[in-house]
C-alpha cells in the first residue's frame, strides 16, 4: 500500500491536491478567482487542472490514506470537474461532500455504506443511490440534476436536497425515494424540479419539507407521491409551494400536522391532493391554498383540525373536495373559501365544528347539490353565515349537536332544494339576518333540541313549497318574523313543543293558477290542489301560533291541528282568492284571536273546531262563507253585539243547524247574560222553520205569531184571552134568544130541553178554546148558523194553542 504522503503513480496534480487534502482533513479550492467561472453546469469546459478522475475520487473513498492524527477522515473538493463515473456501489466509503463541483456521469452509489454524503452547489447527470446505507445525513444541496434521483430504499439520518433544480429529458424519469428510511428530517424545500418526487413507503422520523419547492410532473405519475409513507413529525408543503400534477399522500400515517399554508397545486379535472386514509395527529392547514383538481380526502382521519381557511378549490365539472366519510377531531374550518366543484362530505363525522361561513361555492353539475353532506356527524356548530351557494346543500339523515346557521348566506341556483335536510336532528337552526334562497327548503321529519329561526329573510319559490318542514319536531319554537316567502310553509303534522311566531311576514303562497302536489301526508297527496300559503294539518303546538301582522296571500289551512295556547290573527291580513282563506277543520286551541287588519275576501272554515276562548270582531269574518258547523267554544271576548252575532251565525249557516245556536246561547248563558241566550235559541227555532218545507213554514209562524215559540208565554195569554173575550162577546150579542114550546130564555138553545144547566157565555167560549178540560158547556148547547162557524173557530183555536204551548214546553224542558 501506498505511504500517505505519496499520492499513486499516474495522479495529475489535481488529484494529488487532492490526496494531500484528504490526509490533512481540508477542503481542496479548484475553483476559479473569476466567480463567472465557476457555474457547475458549464463543468465541461474546464481544463485539466480543474479535473479530477472518478476513479481517483473513487480510490481515497475506499481505500485512501491514513489521515493525520486528529483529523476527520472525509473528502471535501470543491470547485472541480469529476470525469468519468463515480462507482461506490456495493462498497464502504468515508464520508465526502462535494461543493460547486460538476459530474460527467451519474454518481453510483447503490448498495454503498457511506458515512456522509454530500452535493453542495454541484452538476450531476443524475444520481443512483439505491439502498444506500448513511450513517449520517444526504445532502444534495443548491445542486442542478438533469437526470434521475433514485434513492429507493435508502437508510440515512437525514436528506436535504433544498433548493435544488431537477430536470430531465426523460419522462419516466424521478427523484426516487420510495421505501427509504431517514431517522429525522427530508428537505426538499425551495426546489425546482420538473420530474415527480417518489416517497411512498417512505418511513420518516422527522418532517418532511417541500416548502416554497416548483414540481411539474410533465404529465405522468404524478408531483409528488407519498402514499402509504410514515412520518413522525410533520409534512410541510407550504410558502409558495407550487405543483404540477397529483399530490399523493394517500394511506399516510403522520405523526404531527400536513400544513400546504399558501401552497397552489394543480392538476385540471382529475385529482390534485390525495390524502385519502390517511392518519394525522395534529391536523391538516391548508389556509390560503389554490388547488385545480379535486382536493380528496375522503376516509382520512385528522387530529385537532382540518383548515382550509380563505383556500381556493376548483374543479367545476366534478368533486372540488371529495372528504366523504372524514373523521375529524377537532373541527373542519373552511371559512372564505371558494369552491367551485362538489363539495363532498357524505358520512364524515367531525367532532366540534364546521365552517363554511364567508365561503363562495358553486357546481357545474345541475343534477347534484354543490355540498353532499348527508349522514354526517358534527359534534358543535355547522356554521354557514354570510356565505354564497350556487346550487343545493344537501345534509339529509345527518347530526348536528350545536347549531345550523346560515345567517346571511344567498343561495342561487336551480336545484329543486336549496336545502335538503330531511330526518336530520339539530341543535338549532337558523337562516335569518337577509338569508334568501330561490329554491325550497326540507326540513320534513327533522328534529331540532332548540328553535327553528327564519328571520327578517327572503325564500323565493314561485308555485312550490318554499319551506318544507312537514312532521319537523322542534323542542323550542318556530320562528318566522318579518320573513317574505314566495311560495307555502309546509308544517303539516309537525310537533312544536314552544311556540310558532310569523310576526309581519309575508306569505305570498302558490297561486290559485299554478298548483301542486301535496305531501306524502297531506289528505289531497297525489292531487292537485289550490294554492296554499300555510300549510299546519295535524300540526301540534305546545305553546302559543302568533301570526300577528302577517299577510297571507293565499290559504291557511290548519285542520286538525292542535294548539295548547293562543292562536293569534291579531292584524293579519287575508288577500286569498281561493274558495277559502282559512282552512281550521277540527282545530283545539285554547284561545283564538280573529282580529284581523282587514276584512277576508273569501271563506273561513271552523267546522268541529275546539276553542276556549275566542277572540273577534264583525270585521274580521268575510261577508260570505264561513262555516262554524260542530265548533264549539266557552267564552268570548268581543264587542259585537247580539245582533251582530246573530247576522254571523246566519253567515255561518248556510242552511240551518240548531248546534251552532246552541253553542252561541250556551256561552251567554255560562256569563250570566240569559236575556240574550233566549234571544239566540228564539232566533234558532224561528229559522228551524223558515228554513223548513211550506207547512212547516206555516206552523212556524202560526207558534211565533201565538207564543213566540214558547219563549214569549204572555203572548199566548193574550191571544187566548182575546179570542175568549170575542167568543163570549158574539154569544152575547151576536145569538138570538132561544124560543122553545112557547118559553124564550137568552142565549143558545140547549141539546138537552129538560137540562137544568144555565147559560153562561163566558164559560161557554172558555170550554170551547180549551179541548182537554170539559166544563159541561160545549155539547151542552146548540149552536146554529154563524154560531157554528165561532164554535168550530174557537175549538181549531183551542187546539191550535194547545199543541203550539205543548211544543213550546217539550223544547223548554229539553234546553233545561
Amino acid at each position: 500500500m501506498t505511504t500517505p504522503e505519496e499520492a499513486p503513480p499516474g495522479w495529475t496534480d489535481p488529484e494529488r491536491l487532492l490526496w494531500n487534502s484528504f490526509i490533512r482533513g481540508i477542503e481542496l479550492d479548484l475553483s476559479d478567482s473569476n466567480p463567472n467561472r465557476n457555474d457547475p453546469s458549464d463543468g465541461s469546459a474546464w481544463g485539466p487542472e480543474r479535473t479530477v478522475r472518478a476513479e481517483a475520487v473513487s480510490h481515497l473513498l475506499l481505500s485512501g490514506p491514513k489521515v493525520e492524527d486528529g483529523s476527520p477522515q472525509r473528502l471535501r473538493l470543491y470547485g472541480a470537474r469529476v470525469s468519468g463515473q463515480l462507482d461506490l456501489g456495493c462498497s464502504k466509503a468515508v464520508a465526502f461532500a462535494f461543493r460547486g463541483c460538476s459530474f460527467d456521469n451519474a454518481p453510483f452509489l447503490n448498495d454503498a455504506q457511506i458515512e456522509f454524503i454530500g452535493f453542495n452547489s454541484c452538476f450531476l447527470p443524475g444520481l443512483q443511490a439505491s439502498r444506500v446505507a448513511c450513517a449520517g445525513p444526504i445532502w444534495l444541496m443548491n445542486s442542478k440534476v438533469v437526470g434521475e434521483i433514485t434513492l429507493t430504499g435508502a437508510v440515512a439520518s437525514e436528506v436535504k436536497a433544498c433548493k435544488i433544480t431537477a430536470h430531465s429529458s426523460d419522462k419516466k424519469s424521478r427523484i426516487s425515494m420510495c421505501d427509504m428510511k431517514v431517522a429525522h428530517d427530508v428537505h426538499l424545500h425551495n426546489a425546482d424540479i420538473s420530474m415527480t418526487v417518489d416517497l411512498r413507503r417512505s418511513e420518516i422520523g422527522g418532517d418532511i419539507c417541500l416548502c416554497g419547492t416548483k414540481i411539474d410532473d410533465k404529465g405522468t405519475d404524478g408531483a409528488v407521491l407519498a402514499s402509504l409513507s410514515k412520518v413522525e413529525g410533520d409534512i410541510h408543503l407550504g410558502d409558495g409551494f407550487i405543483s404540477a400534477g397529483l399530490v399523493s399522500l394517500k394511506g399516510a400515517t403522520v405523526g404531527g400536522q400536513i400544513s400546504l399554508t399558501g401552497a397552489k397545486l394543480s392538476n385540471p379535472g382529475k385529482t390534485v391532493l390525495d390524502v385519502d386514509h390517511v392518519d394525522c395527529r395534529l391536523g391538516f392547514f391548508a389556509k390560503d391554498c389554490e388547488f385545480l383538481g379535486c382536493l380528496s380526502i375522503h376516509h382520512a382521519k385528522i387530529g385537532c383540525q382540518l383548515a382550509l381557511i380563505g383556500s381556493k378549490l376548483i374543479n367545476p365539472k366534478e368533486r372540488a373536495f371529495n372528504a366523504d366519510h372524514l373523521v375529524v377531531r377537532g373541527s373542519l374550518l373552511m371559512s372564505e373559501v371558494e369552491i367551485s366543484g362538489i363539495c363532498d362530505l357524505h358520512g364524515s363525522s367531525i367532532d366540534c365544528a364546521v365552517s363554511l361561513s364567508k365561503s363562495k361555492l358553486a357546481s357545474a353539475q345541475s343534477d347534484r347539490a354543490t355540498v353532499i353532506a348527508y349522514s354526517i356527524n358534527v359534534g358543535g356548530d355547522f356554521i354557514c353565515t354570510e356565505a354564497e351557494i350556487d346550487g343545493g346543500v344537501t345534509i339529509a339523515e345527518s347530526k348536528i349537536a350545536g347549531d345550523f346557521l346560515l345567517d346571511g348566506t344567498r343561495m342561487t341556483g336551480e336545484k329543486k332544494y336549496a336545502l335538503s335536510a330531511a330526518r336530520t336532528s339539530f341543535g338549532r337552526i337558523s337562516m335569518s339576518k337577509n338569508f334568501s334562497s330561490n329554491s325550497s327548503i326540507l326540513l320534513s321529519d327533522a328534529t331540532v333540541a332548540t328553535d327553528v329561526e327564519i328571520i327578517n329573510s327572503k325564500i323565493n319559490v314561485p308555485g312550490k313549497r318554499a319551506v318544507v318542514a312537514s312532521r319537523i319536531s322542534v323542542t323550542g319554537s318556530f320562528i318566522a318574523n318579518g320573513t317574505d316567502i314566495v311560495g307555502s310553509l309546509d308544517l303539516s303534522d309537525a310537533v312544536i313543543n314552544g311556540d310558532v311566531k310569523m310576526l309581519d311576514s309575508n306569505l305570498r303562497g302558490i297561486p290559485r293558477s299554478e298548483h301542486h302536489k301535496g305531501s306524502p301526508k297531506d289528505p289531497k297527496a297525489g292531487k292537485e290542489w289550490l294554492g296554499i300559503s300555510l300549510q299546519m294539518s295535524g300540526a301540534r303546538v305546545s305553546g302559543d301560533v302568533d301570526f300577528a301582522g302577517c299577510r297571507f296571500s293565499q290559504q291557511i289551512r290548519m285542520d286538525s291541528a292542535s294548539i295548547d295556547r293562543s292562536l293569534s290573527l291579531n292584524g293579519a291580513q287575508l288577500d286569498t282568492d281561493c274558495a277559502l282563506a282559512l282552512s281550521a277543520v277540527g282545530l283545539t286551541a285554547t284561545s283564538a284571536q280573529f282580529t284581523l287588519k282587514t276584512r277576508p275576501r273569501q271563506g273561513v272554515d271552523l267546522r268541529s273546531a275546539r276553542i276556549k276562548t275566542m277572540h273577534d270582531d264583525l270585521k274580521s269574518w268575510p261577508e260570505d262563507l264561513v262555516n262554524i258547523e260542530g265548533m264549539t267554544y266557552e267564552r268570548i271576548v268581543s264587542p259585537m253585539t247580539v245582533d251582530e252575532r246573530l247576522q254571523w251565525l246566519g253567515k255561518a249557516t248556510k242552511t240551518f243547524s240548531a248546534q251552532p245556536y246552541s253553542e252561541l246561547s250556551a256561552c251567554y248563558s255560562r256569563v250570566g247574560q240569559e236575556d240574550q241566550a233566549r234571544r239566540i235559541a228564539f232566533a234558532a227555532t224561528r229559522r228551524s222553520y223558515e228554513d223548513g218545507n211550506l207547512p212547516l213554514r206555516v206552523w212556524g209562524k202560526i207558534q211565533d205569531f201565538a207564543i213566540g215559540y214558547g219563549y214569549r208565554p204572555l203572548r199566548a195569554f193574550a191571544v187566548l184571552s182575546a179570542l175568549w173575550i170575542l167568543g163570549s162577546t158574539w154569544f152575547i150579542f151576536g145569538v138570538d134568544s132561544c124560543i122553545r114550546v112557547g118559553v124564550t130564555k137568552d142565549g143558545l138553545c140547549s141539546v138537552r130541553p129538560n137540562d137544568s144547566l144555565t147559560w153562561d157565555p163566558w164559560t161557554y167560549s172558555l170550554d170551547l178554546l180549551i179541548p182537554v178540560v170539559n166544563l159541561g158547556h160545549k155539547n151542552a148547547w146548540d149552536a146554529t148558523g154563524w154560531s157554528k162557524a165561532v164554535v168550530y173557530l174557537l175549538i181549531a183555536a183551542g187546539w191550535i194553542f194547545t199543541t203550539t204551548i205543548i211544543a213550546a214546553a217539550g223544547r223548554k224542558l229539553k234546553r233545561s
